[in-house]
């Protein structure tokens, strides 16, 4: 996958159909988010989207946990969520 630098100097992916607008989020689960489900854990870190619309993105395979190489697919909106970084 290539990417280029927005306007704002962030990376934005050039590949078509990319969720968030070939944007990549990383979202920080909190301690105190611990146990909550995935999509309102998620939703309430962005909250420009609908929590119908994050349970879209998980359900598509696009928002996984870990870093890169050893990073784990999330498959379950309803998934009890645990502190770490989850990526879309």
């Amino acid at each position: 996958m290539s990417a280029a630098p927005d306007p704002a100097g962030s990376l934005r992916s050039e590949q078509p159909n990319q969720p968030l607008g070939g944007q990549r989020v990383e979202v920080r689960i909190a301690p105190e988010d611990a146990g909550d489900r995935l999509d309102r854990a998620l939703q309430r870190h962005l909250p420009d989207l609908s929590r119908s619309r994050l349970k879209q993105l998980i359900l598509d395979r696009c928002v996984g946990s870990g870093g890169p190489g050893g990073g784990k697919v999330l498959r379950d909106p309803a998934q009890r969520v645990s502190p770490g970084k989850v990526q879309l």
